[in-house]
């Protein structure tokens, strides 16, 4: 018996569908779509998985949690405790639980930083350049 991962994708959550085959790849019955990032939903996945295939919950968990490694691997989502994709090579601005104010100041000290003071705004193939636009 294994678990597949489908339809994950390269985002920071982990949302997608875990389906059960058997040893042969047909399928067992079993199949959970949702957001695997949130423990309630895989505490719950795991419920239905015990009561559909009748494995052991431990070995439920485990199938589960083999499933997701491989799903966020594929995906290219970092597993927890993972540093080596953890770096970031562009710069970032974290939003959340934050104030737009806030967001918004690392947001322009971004870009005066990364256009020599001289922030240039892209919208669709139009280039808007805003000469001696004082932020701060």
């Amino acid at each position: 018996m294994k678990l597949i991962a489908v339809g994950f994708s390269a985002n920071t959550t982990l949302k997608g569908t875990l389906i059960a085959l058997d040893d042969n790849n047909d399928p067992l019955g079993w199949e959970s779509a949702g957001d695997w990032s949130s423990p309630r939903f895989q505490k719950e996945s795991v419920s239905q998985f015990v009561a559909a295939v009748g494995v052991g919950e431990e070995k439920a968990r485990a199938l589960i949690f083999k499933a997701l490694a491989e799903a966020r691997r594929q995906a290219g989502i970092p597993t927890p405790g993972d540093k080596s994709q953890t770096e970031h090579k562009l710069p970032f601005i974290v939003v959340s639980g934050r104030q737009a104010r806030d967001i918004e100041a690392d947001a322009w000290s971004l870009l005066t930083s990364a256009n020599d003071d001289r922030p240039e705004f892209f919208s669709g193939t139009r280039r808007a350049e805003t000469h001696g636009l004082a932020r701060g």
